[in-house]
């Protein structure tokens, strides 16, 4: 599966529904996402990780934060609309 070529329903357990009520708790919890996945970025040897993507397979450290750094983007957006931002 291309990434954005189609849509992926989410596990029931990764779902935030309800968890953030008003955009300023959204907001800081992507913040803090975005802050730890930069520090991730430090790391030396990321490209000798793998770990499997369940829809993606296989990826190294590196193409795990270019992916998250791609969904974090569009977990952005849908929170612009959820709270008119």
């Amino acid at each position: 599966v291309a990434v954005g070529a189609s849509r992926v329903e989410a596990p029931e357990m990764t779902r935030p529904v309800g968890k953030y009520g008003a955009w300023p708790g959204a907001l800081a919890a992507l913040q803090e996402a975005r802050k730890n996945s930069l520090a991730l970025a430090e790391e030396e040897g990321l490209d000798q990780v793998v770990a499997p993507h369940p829809a993606l397979g296989p990826m190294t450290g590196t193409q795990w934060l270019l992916f998250c750094a791609a969904h974090m983007e569009r977990h952005r957006k849908q929170m612009a609309e959820r709270f008119g931002r």
